[in-house]
């Protein structure tokens, strides 16, 4: 079920958006504010990005029904329209990510724009979907930290990227629970779950469909209560492996062990063909394909784009790591 996406009078201050404003980049000389039921955003964007800013601002609006569930958010957000691959890559310090399309801090999001994406442009519907997996991450943060301590709290990357791509629905872009097993058995020394840094470049989508996949389940177990719930705990001071003990009843690395002897279950159940992801973003995340389920703690999140692959059932869309 959808809920209505209106705007409301911005809750922040001048004062907040001249702070943000003081780190402006060179060359993003237009800023358009944004107001949402959720929070308050600035876009900052480039002479040749006016048509994308306006994109930008819809999905922004779209992305609230989604993000929302997750609470509000406690500062307004920066969105910085970078003109090219290059600058983002320069402004992130990661280099040799051809894929990467964005990257998400506790209050800003930096964003290749989407006119440079390919030949042709998303759709609007594939911006809604890349800027919810990001804000998605602004959530996260800004409802278990601070300002200054948000990089501190060890997200695992199965939690953080899990937790972006239940809420923008994206589990029909990973690989499913069987493909996902069948790699376990045949990459012995190889864990996505409990350890995803290495496959980060060279098996980006079984990491991806692990982290959607363990956050789904952890849903079902425990329902999106419990993860609010860890959350919240996190604000007086704990890392995510306090307050998901605390919460859960069992240690993070405990319940990825779990999670992990529960796919290598499912290494010989033949995968039906799946279909195409349906119309706009379902309130359950959950990969719409049955029969599933649905940085080395690096301080910030980034998105990538995808091509077409039929055999697995995925679209043209980003991700984001």
């Amino acid at each position: 079920m959808r809920t209505s996406r209106r705007s409301v009078p911005c809750r922040c201050t001048p004062l907040i958006f001249l702070a943000a404003c003081a780190s402006q980049m060179p060359g993003l000389r237009h800023q358009q504010r944004v107001s949402t039921h959720v929070g308050a955003f600035l876009l900052e964007f480039s002479d040749a990005d006016s048509t994308a800013a306006a994109q930008l601002s819809r999905a922004l609006e779209n992305a609230g029904a989604s993000i929302g569930r997750w609470g509000e958010l406690r500062s307004p957000v920066k969105l910085e329209v970078l003109p090219s691959h290059e600058l983002l890559e320069e402004a992130v310090n990661r280099q040799g990510y051809g894929w990467l399309r964005a990257w998400a801090r506790y209050d800003e999001i930096l964003l290749q724009s989407p006119r440079t994406w390919g030949p042709v442009g998303p759709t609007q519907a594939e911006v809604t979907e890349l800027l919810t997996h990001e804000l998605t991450h602004c959530m996260m943060y800004q409802q278990s930290s601070d300002r200054l301590s948000w990089s501190e709290k060890e997200f695992p990357l199965w939690f953080r990227e899990g937790m972006a791509s239940y809420t923008a629905g994206q589990g029909y872009r990973w690989p499913r629970l069987e493909e996902l097993a069948r790699f376990l058995q045949s990459h012995p020394n190889q864990d996505p779950i409990g350890r995803p840094e290495g496959l980060y470049k060279t098996e980006s989508d079984m990491v991806y469909s692990a982290a959607h996949h363990a956050f789904t389940y952890l849903v079902q177990q425990h329902g999106e209560a419990g993860v609010r719930t860890i959350l919240h705990a996190m604000l007086p001071g704990p890392k995510f492996s306090e307050a998901f003990a605390q919460v859960i009843g069992m240690r993070p690395d405990d319940f990825a062990g779990q999670f992990k002897r529960y796919v290598e279950g499912r290494a010989s159940v033949s995968a039906p063909p799946c279909a195409l992801p349906p119309p706009g973003f379902p309130e359950s995340a959950a990969d719409p394909c049955p029969p599933s389920l649905a940085e080395a703690q690096f301080p910030a999140t980034g998105s990538r784009a995808r091509r077409w692959r039929p055999e697995r059932c995925r679209s043209p869309l980003h991700k984001t790591h």
